[in-house]
């Protein structure tokens, strides 16, 4: 749970942190079970202005998406949405 964080018009969404295993990165989860969606936002602390930036919104919440880590600038997710096994993707 990130504390730090909350929606003052959706008091109840909920929000979940992690940093890649580098630190590069911060990404915070929100999760709104009203309106089932889930949105995923990030911070970069080498960007010398870093701040919350939007990284996917409006994932439904059976869309299984799970960040993995980095390499370099680049974020690395698995996903299963539309797919059986599974794939990557990258920003």
């Amino acid at each position: 749970m990130c504390w730090f964080f909350k929606r003052a018009n959706n008091p109840e969404a909920t929000f979940t942190c992690q940093t890649t295993e580098d630190e590069r990165f911060l990404i915070i989860k929100e999760v709104d079970e009203k309106k089932s969606r889930i949105n995923l936002f990030y911070i970069d602390f080498n960007d010398p202005t870093a701040y919350v930036k939007p990284l996917i919104t409006r994932l439904k919440l059976n869309d299984n998406l799970s960040i993995l880590g980095n390499k370099g600038d680049t974020l690395i997710a698995s996903t299963f949405k539309g797919v059986n096994n599974g794939m990557l993707i990258k920003n």
